[in-house]
C-alpha cells in the first residue's frame, strides 16, 4: 500500500498561475495503443491518428480524469483553470483545452520559468525525483554504479513532455536535466516519469508587491482571512524568527502561502494555501 501524500509544486509563471508537480509521480507510457502499419506508428486501429498525438494519447485522458479526481478535493478543481495549448512540433497535434497536462518541449527551455533555454544543459531546475508509487510502477532510476560514472544527479528520472516528435516518439528530459526532443524508447516505454502541469485561477486574497531576495508580509485588513505567513521561493526550513527567504528567485517565481500554521519542517504548497504576487 502507499501513503497518500500532499504533491508539492513549483511555481514556474506567476502572472498565469503556471505550476508543475515537484517529482515524478508516477510512470506510464505516452500511449499505451500502438499499432505499426504502412512505415508509421499509430495510436488507433483505423490508423487515423500517430501514436504520439497528445489528443488522443491515453495519458492526457488519465491525467484528466483518474489522476484530476484523485489528487483534488471540489475546492481545489475549482480552483484550476482549463487552458487551451498548443501541441506543435514535427508531428502535430491539435491544440488542447485541458485542466492538467504535461509541459511542452518549449516550456522546459523557457528561461523565464527558471529553466536553462540549452536543451544540453544539465538543469537542475529541470531534475526530478520520483516517488516510491512511480518506482513501483516502473519509473527507471539513474543508479551511478550502473553507468560506471559519479555524477550529481545520482537517483533521478527522466520524465515525459506531451510534445511528439515523428510518429512513434515524444520529447523528454533525461535524469541529468537535459531536454530531450525524442525520446528512443518511444511512446509505448513505461519508464519515464509523470510529471502534472496545471495553471491555478488568481487567489483573491491582496498582497503586496516583492522584488527577488527580498521577505515581504501580506497586509491583511480583514481579520476574518487566513493569516498569511512570509513569502518564500521554495517550501524548505525557515529561518529562526520563521520568516521564509526568496533564495534565488527568478523573474515570474513569485508567490504568497497562506493558512499554514506548523513551520517546524517547512511546509508543502497547495491550491488552498497559495496566492500570486
Amino acid at each position: 500500500y502507499f501513503e497518500y501524500e500532499p504533491l508539492k509544486w513549483r511555481v514556474l509563471d506567476a502572472s498565469t498561475g503556471l505550476v508543475v508537480c515537484d517529482s515524478a509521480i508516477d510512470s506510464q507510457p505516452y500511449n499505451n495503443y500502438i499499432l505499426y502499419a504502412d512505415s508509421n506508428y499509430w495510436g488507433d486501429s483505423d490508423k487515423k491518428h500517430y501514436a504520439n498525438n497528445w489528443e488522443y494519447s491515453s495519458l492526457r485522458a488519465w491525467l484528466n480524469n483518474e489522476f484530476y479526481n484523485t489528487a483534488f478535493s471540489k475546492v481545489q478543481q475549482d480552483r484550476i483553470k482549463e487552458i487551451t495549448r498548443e501541441n506543435k512540433s514535427t508531428y502535430d497535434s491539435n491544440s488542447t483545452s485541458d485542466k492538467i497536462t504535461l509541459l511542452s518541449y518549449d516550456d522546459v527551455l523557457n528561461k523565464n520559468y527558471g529553466f536553462d533555454p540549452s536543451s544540453e544543459a544539465y538543469d537542475t531546475a529541470r531534475q526530478r525525483k520520483g516517488t516510491d508509487y512511480a518506482k513501483c510502477q516502473g519509473l527507471y532510476v539513474h543508479n551511478c554504479s550502473d553507468c560506471g560514472y559519479s555524477c550529481s544527479y545520482n537517483g533521478n528520472s527522466g520524465w515525459l513532455l506531451r510534445s511528439p516528435s515523428y510518429s512513434y516518439y515524444a520529447s523528454g528530459v533525461g535524469s541529468g536535466g537535459r531536454a530531450r526532443y525524442y525520446y528512443s524508447s518511444g511512446v509505448s516505454f513505461t519508464g519515464l516519469g509523470v510529471v502534472p502541469a496545471l495553471n491555478l485561477t488568481q487567489s483573491k486574497i491582496g498582497t503586496s508587491s516583492i522584488n527577488s531576495g527580498e521577505i515581504a508580509a501580506e497586509e491583511v485588513t480583514d481579520e476574518d482571512a487566513p493569516m498569511t505567513s512570509r513569502a518564500a521561493q521554495t517550501v524548505y526550513a525557515p529561518l529562526a524568527n520563521g520568516e521564509f527567504t526568496l533564495g534565488s528567485a527568478v523573474d515570474g517565481n513569485r508567490y504568497m502561502v497562506y493558512g499554514v500554521t506548523d513551520y517546524s519542517d517547512g511546509f508543502t504548497l497547495m491550491s488552498d494555501n497559495l496566492g500570486y504576487i
